[in-house]
């Protein structure tokens, strides 16, 4: 079969994404006249190469954005990376509904780190995490299939923990607000297990702060049952004369700000 003929079997049977190897195999070809093909269709912008070895077929619709939406390749390209992920954060946030601060880029949690992507308008970034496993996610229907998404209590967690990463507790705090009425008292108990206590700790100050309890009160005492140390809101800040949250075990060293 041709090369142009494989790619475009592919994109008729719904799948938009493909491997350097996976087309010398269903080819046949040798991989010099692979590599004059995929630069030739390149050059027409028909196909994009967002990660070495790793395509992405770009109908003509998406070509003035030089890519496809991460969504439709995102799972075959972590899976052709070999990486366990989910897509987490920001993104996760916009897709359970949360789009007060649509994120400029697709991110993505990961158990290596790895450097930005940028195919096109599309970026994407990743944030890594040990024990990734242990974190709660579902199966979400995209364009091409599935990918990995965090659990809205999850995300939640997620975006405090990487907080300082993406802004800061203020700009997080205003998302967990639209987050809020999508997370369940005991759901947020279990995925909390799979957080440092630190991260319970500041994630307990915003939901007091939007005055969360149904969520917060079940979280408190399941949090202090786990004796925690005593933290700074703020790990960068000062820690004289402020005030202790002895629900969290948290020295309120900062101010965050919920107006959006």
């Amino acid at each position: 079969m041709a090369i142009p003929q494989y790619i475009e079997s592919l994109q008729a049977r719904g799948r938009y994404a493909f491997s350097f190897p996976t087309v010398v195999s269903a080819t046949g070809k040798s991989e010099k006249a692979v590599e004059r093909a995929i630069s030739r269709l390149r050059q027409r912008g028909a196909i994009a190469n967002p990660r070495k070895g790793f395509y992405v077929i770009v109908p003509p619709e998406y070509r003035v954005s030089g890519c496809l939406p991460a969504t439709w390749f995102v799972d075959d390209m972590l899976n052709f990376m070999g990486e366990t992920y989910y897509v987490g954060l920001l993104s996760a946030a916009e897709l359970y509904g949360a789009a007060h601060h649509r994120p400029q880029e697709f991110q993505v949690v990961t158990e290596r780190s790895h450097r930005l992507i940028d195919c096109g308008r599309t970026r994407i970034r990743f944030f890594s995490k040990r024990y990734l496993d242990n974190t709660p996610t579902t199966k979400h229907k995209t364009r091409t299939g599935y990918m990995q998404v965090s659990t809205p209590e999850a995300t939640a967690l997620d975006l405090v923990r990487y907080s300082f990463e993406i802004g800061g507790l203020s700009p997080v705090a205003i998302v967990i607000a639209e987050l809020a009425e999508n997370l369940k008292p005991r759901e947020l108990v279990e995925a909390a297990k799979a957080f440092e206590l630190s991260v319970v700790q500041r994630f307990g100050i915003i939901l007091d702060k939007l005055n969360e309890r149904r969520l917060s009160d079940p979280l408190s005492r399941w949090l202090l049952e786990q004796r925690p140390r005593l933290i700074l809101l703020r790990s960068d800040g000062s820690e004289h004369s402020v005030a202790i949250d002895e629900r969290w075990r948290v020295k309120v060293n900062d101010e965050i700000d919920i107006e959006p």
